[in-house]
């Protein structure tokens, strides 16, 4: 769905593409337009799964906090 917090984490054309929410026909014409482009749906998985292992673990989750708390401290 092209929700603010969901579309923080997919990045349409980056690492997914969003649909309109409650709106069948938009997601249905987003999963066309994926199974008629099998070179960019790879790239997109390719690119979701390098964010993924680099961004959303819970080690990077952890060091990300670590930078905030740090810097609430400092003020």
């Amino acid at each position: 769905s092209d929700v603010p917090p969901l579309t923080e984490i997919v990045q349409p054309g980056s690492y997914g593409q969003v649909a309109v929410p409650e709106d069948a026909a938009s997601w249905a014409e987003q999963m066309s337009a994926l199974r008629y482009a099998p070179d960019e749906r790879h790239a997109l998985g390719v690119r979701a799964a390098e964010f993924v292992a680099a961004e959303r673990t819970w080690t990077r989750i952890a060091e990300q906090y670590a930078e905030i708390y740090a810097i609430a401290v400092r003020h």
